[in-house]
């Protein structure tokens, strides 16, 4: 058999978790580094945060941001998970050929 990358046959084929999420997240990393943005925090070597000019402190912390939600919509979480491995349990065949729901055993 030819692999390729649709994952094995007998598993059906699942939709991506968040995409209106992680489209909302980069369309805010593309806004947030726009000249607009950018253009309000460059006040030169002047205004410094910590020492840190504005503009290097606002691109680190956009940045930071953007890393932070991409990580929080991207994450797995475990009851996503054991909710998926139960529900390809409930579709792989038993010993017999048939397969049982969560609660029903075979005689």
């Amino acid at each position: 058999m030819v692999h390729n990358g649709a994952g094995s046959p007998d598993l059906p084929i699942k939709r991506p978790r968040r995409p209106e999420r992680a489209l909302a997240v980069t369309a805010l990393g593309a806004v947030l580094f726009l000249q607009p943005f950018l253009g309000l925090f460059d006040l030169g070597g002047t205004t410094t945060v910590a020492g840190v000019p504005a503009l290097f402190f606002y691109l680190f912390a956009a940045w930071l941001l953007i890393v932070a939600l991409t990580a929080l919509v991207m994450e797995t979480r475990r009851d996503d998970a054991q909710n998926d491995t139960e529900n390809q349990s409930a579709l792989m065949p038993s010993d017999n050929g048939v397969a049982q729901s969560d609660g029903a055993e075979a005689d």
